[in-house]
């Protein structure tokens, strides 16, 4: 179903609950069925010509495609899943591809597009979760009736409570990546240019068809109320075709890595360029996204996304990252810890510690002043109960990563 291109549609709700129960998720209504595969019941999409996750997006064959899902999940174009726990704004994937329009043919080259997708993390209790997206493309026309530059930058986020699914939408038809948006929904249709703003009400999600471009952009919410068991799992994803000839750019600074084939470079090649080996796909990945110098503009920003920014930079040798990754990292995964001392839906109380922890491990602060931070904290974050959950809280509080100062217990 269409949103209509009304400038006074600010949001959409849902309440629908997708399609038949397999396992604990529902497949997508009208696009994917419960197949047992070896022993595990999986969502698959139905029609043959299409491919992809059948519980959350499901794209034509001959697209590519890459998400970021709850737990969070990033799963590459390149088919390498890693977590990433970051309530910050970062690049997920920028390419350009051939323009087409409904009036041209197929093989005709009538423009190029230019376009970005970026995604955030919010935080629930002790979880992080995909928030929303922005998308956005600058379409050039280069054939000899028309000559122009024209564009759209959409940004789509919200929440659900307890199957109740509430999507805020902000855009603007022209090209600003990083905004200002206005309060309002799109639909483009410029000279054969077309670009709609939907909504799948059966299955809760919110969409962006470019078609003239190549892109495709799904968001399903996260229900606050559901916590860690989403019924209906909860993501973006982006889908890029292959007719549209896309290239990826910008491959040092994206989280989502892509093939060769199409100008990508597949994440170990990535690392072996920089000559990482010390850190894992997740610990280069999240440097990478720490220091791209993406803006943070997303709802209710943290302002120690960009303080962690500047943090992240000082650590720039391989062993540095790796000391940072080993002392620190743990606060971004430990849900009961997360859950303890952050009452912040946008991570800041657990953003600054990291940044903090991040200093004393790159040499900036010593590290009696971070274990000071630590023994600020409530006792009940800190005291043996909590600390028997994370061996590296444990070893904090033990002082192994301050030799040099006495205990704190």
């Amino acid at each position: 179903m269409k949103i209509p291109s009304k400038h006074d549609i600010s949001n959409e709700k849902s309440f629908l609950a997708s399609g038949e129960q397999c396992g604990d998720v529902h497949c997508l209504k009208d696009e994917a069925s419960c197949v047992n595969h070896r022993g595990v019941d999986l969502c698959r999409c139905d029609a043959a010509d299409k491919k992809g996750d059948g519980s959350l997006a499901c794209f034509r064959k001959d697209c590519f495609y890459g998400m970021i899902r709850s737990e969070p999940f990033v799963h590459t174009y390149d088919r390498i899943t890693y977590q990433l726990n970051l309530p910050c704004r970062f690049l997920a994937t920028k390419f350009t591809s051939r323009l087409k329009t409904k009036y041209h043919e197929p093989g005709d080259r009538v423009g190029v597009c230019e376009c970005d997708v970026f995604s955030w993390q919010r935080k629930q209790k002790g979880k992080f979760y995909p928030h929303g997206f922005d998308a956005s493309c600058q379409i050039a026309r280069t054939d000899s009736a028309i000559h122009n530059v024209t564009g759209f930058s959409i940004r789509k986020y919200g929440v659900g409570r307890d199957g109740n699914y509430d999507v805020v939408i902000e855009s603007v038809d022209e090209y600003r990546p990083n905004g200002p948006w206005l309060n309002q929904s799109i639909t483009v249709n410029n000279h054969g240019i077309v670009t709609e703003c939907q909504y799948d009400f059966e299955n809760n999600r919110a969409v962006i068809d470019a078609r003239s471009c190549g892109l495709e952009v799904q968001f399903r919410p996260f229900d606050i109320k559901k916590g860690r068991w989403q019924d209906q799992p909860n993501g973006v994803s982006f889908a890029l075709c292959e007719d549209h000839v896309p290239h990826l750019t910008d491959n040092g600074r994206t989280i989502i890595s892509g093939p060769r084939l199409w100008y990508g470079v597949p994440l170990p090649e990535q690392m072996e360029m920089e000559n990482s080996t010390l850190l894992t796909h997740e610990e280069f990945m999240l440097f990478r996204a720490l220091t791209s110098g993406v803006e943070q503009n997303q709802p209710d920003a943290s302002e120690e996304c960009g303080k962690l920014h500047h943090s992240a930079l000082v650590c720039d040798t391989e062993a540095a990252k790796k000391t940072a990754m080993d002392e620190c990292k743990w606060m971004l995964h430990s849900q009961p810890f997360i859950k303890c001392v952050d009452p912040h839906d946008n991570g800041d109380t657990i953003l600054h510690l990291v940044r903090r922890c991040f200093d004393q491990a790159c040499g900036t602060l010593p590290c009696s002043e971070f274990l000071y931070d630590l023994k600020a904290l409530p006792y009940k974050c800190i005291g043996q109960e909590m600390s028997a959950k994370s061996a590296k809280l444990n070893k904090w509080l033990n002082y192994e990563f301050c030799e040099h100062i006495g205990p704190m217990r």
